[in-house]
């Protein structure tokens, strides 16, 4: 008799385990969506410029200059504390921060490869990928 009691147990202790392992997997996934929609605009634009600021392999190229990523991510919170109120948004930061000077000349973002890229395209991809997982590192090239 206490055999039986003791595998009822065991079942019932092996069947809740199951049951918690599903519920963590299934709400995992929306976990980190929640994050990624709860993140303000403000850390996203946070986000952005660490994220040019780690990437080390990467140069920028401003007004015909090569720039480190150290010295890029320096200019673009000048140019953001200068423009105030008026950038509110991740996407405002990327359009009228990081893209272009003023006069409208672009930047560009430079892989260890010689590819150049726009800088607006190469910041509309991070932020992609920061609203999809914010706790991911900076992507691999």
């Amino acid at each position: 008799m206490r055999l039986k009691y003791l595998d009822t147990a065991v079942r019932t202790l092996v069947a809740k385990a199951v049951i918690f392992a599903l519920v963590v997997l299934v709400q995992a996934p929306l976990a980190v969506q929640v994050h990624a929609a709860q993140m303000t605009e403000q850390e996203k634009i946070d986000a952005l410029l660490h994220d040019i600021e780690v990437h080390n392999d990467l140069r920028f190229l401003r007004l015909g200059s090569i720039h480190s990523s150290t010295e890029a991510a320096q200019m673009l919170r000048i140019k953001l504390r200068f423009a105030g109120s008026r950038v509110k948004t991740a996407n405002q930061f990327i359009d009228r921060i990081a893209s272009a000077t003023e006069s409208g000349s672009t930047y560009y973002v430079i892989y260890p490869d010689g590819r150049k890229v726009a800088s607006r395209d190469f910041l509309r991809g991070e932020l992609k990928r920061i609203s999809q997982d914010p706790e991911a590192t900076p992507a691999k090239r």
